[in-house]
């Protein structure tokens, strides 16, 4: 009776024990789980786009969306892979959060999207809502949801717009349109100026070259008849006189050969410019 009573003794005994163990380890561990949530914060990843790889800290976390991910207190830097990718000016989605213990961080991921711009001819001004961007052929870049109206501007060309961001279209070849109407017109007048006067001129020339011409005739005729009757009179004042004036006729004849032979050039080089007009 009594190794009997000593049996279920044991055996309450141990039964005690197993059940305080087995209390004693659960309540360790909701403990130990309830301290693991209290230092931890939480991110939310907002975007449009599905699918996109998120990584945190380097390291693949998941991809979007990406609802209450769990992360440690402090600095994290979250990437995003861009959906826009075509070129190296579609950089992906980078930022450094701050998570706060037992907090929920909510972000909104906006991607930037590139754009090119060119023209024929270049060194077409670019405008997009009114703000110069510069000149063709050039990069730039939007928020993925910007929308607006792009114009190009160039002296003797007619203004081109376009809206950008409504469509998938992100190359742009832009053909420029000359002014030749206004241009003609004003080429046209320039000429139609322009003849008259050079007409005139020409004419004025000639005429400078006819009397300028006839008169360094004259006056060689006279100097060199002065210069006769120097050489034949015997009186000494008369001399001196057919002297001094075949003297001055002769400085008269070549200024007027001078004046015939500048005025003679000019004439020929008006008559050849109206001729290749």
């Amino acid at each position: 009776m009594n190794s009997k009573c000593l049996k279920i003794t044991t055996l309450f005994v141990l039964f005690f024990f197993t059940l305080q163990l087995i209390f004693s380890t659960n309540l360790s561990a909701g403990h130990k789980k309830q301290a693991i949530q209290e230092n931890h914060g939480y991110l939310v990843l907002l975007t449009r786009h599905r699918g996109l790889t998120v990584k945190v800290d380097g390291q693949l976390a998941g991809y979007t969306p990406l609802e209450a991910l769990t992360l440690t207190p402090g600095l994290h830097k979250i990437q995003v892979a861009n959906p826009f990718q075509s070129n190296w000016l579609d950089q992906d989605w980078f930022a450094n959060v701050q998570i706060q213990a037992n907090d929920t961080l909510k972000i909104k991921v906006i991607f930037k999207k590139s754009y090119s711009v060119n023209s024929t001819p270049y060194g077409a001004q670019v405008y997009f809502k009114n703000k110069y961007l510069g000149e063709t052929p050039l990069f730039f870049t939007l928020n993925e949801d910007e929308t607006g109206e792009l114009k190009l501007s160039k002296k003797g060309f007619r203004d081109t717009t376009l809206v950008i961001g409504k469509t998938e279209q992100r190359f742009f070849k832009i053909q420029l349109e000359p002014i030749k109407r206004f241009k003609g017109i004003l080429t046209s007048k320039g000429k139609m100026e322009r003849r008259p006067k050079s007409r005139k001129l020409l004419y004025a020339s000639l005429a400078v070259s006819a009397v300028s011409g006839a008169l360094a005739l004259y006056f060689r005729d006279q100097g060199n008849e002065n210069f006769n009757r120097y050489l034949q009179t015997g009186n000494p004042e008369l001399m001196d006189r057919y002297f001094n004036n075949a003297k001055k006729f002769d400085r008269l004849a070549a200024i007027s050969f001078g004046v015939f032979q500048v005025s003679f050039i000019l004439s020929f080089y008006l008559f050849l410019k109206q001729a290749n007009r």
